[in-house]
């Protein structure tokens, strides 16, 4: 019988390559990423050939599962026909576990997995699990956790939050080609883009293409090139907004119209956006709220306790750091009387709204143009 590798200190099964066993899960990009880098650092070139085995789960019903489970089981323990280093890359696909493991005949082979990963692989040998998701309660998840190292690369919940990791994706990406953006072209790039990590990849390279020898992009190169793959949110109107770019807000209101979102729906996003900007314009001109390099951050003062202490839902400081710094960087482009008059216009659309007027369209369209344009400056 072989040895086995031994648990460290942390009780986890490691190598000189790091941990024997590792699960990834989540957006499917980041994960086919990071997981190349794992089957790297495991199996070099030279033993790739003989070294590397792949498994993949295709199909949902029983047989299929039974079968890749069998499949990984006798990789992990078979020994490489030359060398002795060995990687086994288990492609689950879906949420993994999902209840589909846990029925009938595919259980035993699950169980079986599990043990093996808490007993410890052969020598030399490493397993890499990938899916879109897990079941933190899983017997698999609480195996790899204890035994091996986990990584999550499930994007966040939150628009904004989510935006944010689109963002950074697309910077990196960019970095990578050697493609610089003019001013506001990567803006225009990230509103036009999905999540899909792949697609981002994808676009981002017909950007290169497109350039041909130039390294710098312009916001028409991004709109001659780029295919909109993002469905637009609420939010992403209220940002336009909030930025005073009328151009950009019409484009997204259209968008949103386009893919049927409600009027009235869209007018109190609006509004709400302005109620945020109004408070934290207010929070600024009376030193509550100061700007930072990750956001911004309340000073402690009883004033803006007394304030806004009864505001619920609606209180700014239970904001995120740098959720709360964007909105201060907005709310600095209007003035206390402009977001009074704004919030007075988008009351009276909602009110004609609500009265049967017959283009709440042109209503929306109207108030975005309105609201959103750059103050005008004194001569």
């Amino acid at each position: 019988m072989r040895a086995h590798g031994q648990p460290n200190a942390a009780g986890r099964t490691e190598t000189r390559a790091g941990p024997s066993v590792v699960l990834l899960f989540g957006d499917g990009y980041r994960v086919e990423q990071a997981a190349r880098r794992w089957m790297a650092a495991w199996c070099p070139p030279e033993d790739r050939l003989w070294g590397a085995e792949e498994v993949t789960l295709d199909g949902d019903g029983e047989e299929p599962i039974i079968s890749a489970l069998r499949a990984v089981l006798v990789a992990v323990e078979t020994a490489p026909m030359f060398g002795e280093r060995k990687a086994v890359w288990f492609r689950a696909g879906g949420v993994l576990p999902s209840p589909r493991f846990g029925r009938g005949g595919a259980e035993p082979w699950m169980q079986k997995l599990v043990a093996r990963i808490r007993d410890g692989l052969p020598v030399g040998h490493h397993l890499l699990i990938t899916g879109s998701a897990i079941d933190r309660r899983s017997a698999l998840y609480r195996a790899v956790r204890e035994c091996g190292e986990v990584g999550d690369y499930s994007l966040p919940e939150k628009p904004w939050e989510r935006q944010r990791e689109v963002r950074r994706l697309i910077e990196q990406e960019l970095a990578e080609a050697g493609i610089a953006m003019e001013p506001g072209a990567l803006e225009v790039l990230v509103d036009r883009l999905g999540a899909d990590g792949h697609l981002v990849h994808s676009e981002i390279e017909k950007l290169v293409l497109y350039l041909g020898d130039r390294r710098r992009a312009t916001a028409t190169d991004v709109r001659e090139i780029i295919t909109v793959t993002r469905e637009v949110e609420g939010w992403d109107l209220a940002d336009w907004i909030g930025a005073r770019q009328p151009a950009a807000a019409m484009e997204v209101l259209r968008r949103l119209l386009d893919q049927r979102a409600e009027p009235i729906q869209i007018i109190g996003g609006i509004e709400s956006r302005l109620r945020d900007l109004a408070l934290i314009r207010m929070a600024l001109d009376r030193g509550w709220l100061r700007r930072t390099d990750r956001g911004a951050v309340w000073t402690d003062s009883s004033e803006a306790t007394a304030a806004m202490e009864g505001l619920g839902d609606w209180d700014p400081r239970t904001m995120h750091p740098y959720r709360l710094g964007r909105l201060a960087e907005q709310a600095e482009k209007f003035t206390t009387a402009e977001l009074a008059r704004a919030g007075e216009a988008a009351t009276r659309v909602r009110e004609r709204m609500v009265g049967g007027f017959s283009s709440p369209e042109l209503l929306l369209e109207l108030l975005v143009l309105q609201i959103s344009r750059p103050a005008r400056r004194a001569r």
